[in-house]
This record gives C-alpha cells, structure tokens and sequence, in this order.
C-alpha cells in the first residue's frame, strides 16, 4: 500500500519488485474472489441516507 511503512517509492526508479508484499496481495484477491462468489452476482447501490 502507497505509504505503508514509510513507502514513498510507487511510480519512481525504487518501484521494483522486491517491495510488493505478495502475501498481502494474495489476501486481497482472495477476499474479492470470496466475495464475488458468495454474493452471486449481486449488484450493492449504497443507501441515500
């Protein structure tokens, strides 16, 4: 994440691979995909409170 533990080296010559969390990449993809599955398809609009 841009940022996270004082990351300031998104889109400079810093930015290579070696600073991609994977693990934390992979976690991510995996709650979109469970949440892709589990809701069908559903299509969420947010409430006009």
């Amino acid at each position: 994440m841009f940022g996270e533990n004082n990351t300031t080296s998104i889109h400079t010559e810093e930015d290579t691979l070696h600073i991609i969390n994977y693990d934390q990449l992979y976690k991510v993809s995996d709650i979109i995909y469970d949440f892709i599955v589990i809701n069908d398809g559903k299509i969420y609009k947010p409430d006009n409170k």
